[in-house]
């Protein structure tokens, strides 16, 4: 087994997807966590290496997330929180069991599965939480909720880096901009 081991959520396209490819070819050992198991399977066939897994989990359920945190235990050298939904529209428009469903996956699943990485982690260990730019400015009317929770995502992963970067464990926030995947 690998010593370097990664969790990447979102992982069977994307900005996931290319996470996984990267980390494959740096020699991790990748798990890839998505909701699809056909796309999961399809990503996984396109790493180089052997040894990658798929975990198949919607991480807007409480059941979803705690099975990645489950996996969590078994012991990873990075974690990458990846996955993300977002909405457009006007937010009291919108259908509030949608934004809630958005605010569990980006919100509740980035600090559960952060929560669970952290207390096992070790001197070396890396997270990464995926925010976006828009965490940093806002977009009322076509993105305020997804805003909202990805400056969520910026300021927990600010406050977990300061809290362990005594330890030698490293957390920070990715902000992609406007990214050419299927989120839009």
């Amino acid at each position: 087994m690998s010593e370097k081991r990664a969790l990447v959520t979102g992982a069977s396209e994307g900005i996931g997807q290319a996470f996984a490819e990267a980390l494959a070819t740096e020699g991790y050992q990748v798990t890839l966590v998505a909701r699809s198991q056909e796309r999961l399977q399809a990503a996984r066939a396109r790493l180089s290496g052997a040894g990658h897994e798929v975990l198949v989990a919607d991480l807007s359920t409480p059941a979803g997330i705690e099975r990645v945190a489950a996996e969590l235990a078994g012991g990873y050298t990075l974690l990458i929180n990846n996955a993300g939904v977002g909405s457009h529209g006007a937010f009291a428009a919108t259908d509030l069991l949608q934004l809630q469903a958005m605010m569990r996956l980006n919100c509740d699943a980035v600090m559960q599965l952060s929560h669970a990485f952290l207390r096992g982690s070790k001197k070396g260990d890396a997270l990464i939480n995926v925010a976006s730019v828009l965490g940093l400015l806002g977009m009322p009317q076509v993105a305020g909720l997804y805003a909202a929770t990805k400056a969520f995502v910026i300021s927990l992963s600010e406050n977990l880096w300061f809290e362990h970067k005594a330890r030698g464990v490293f957390v920070m926030a990715l902000c992609p901009g406007a990214t050419a995947t299927r989120f839009h």
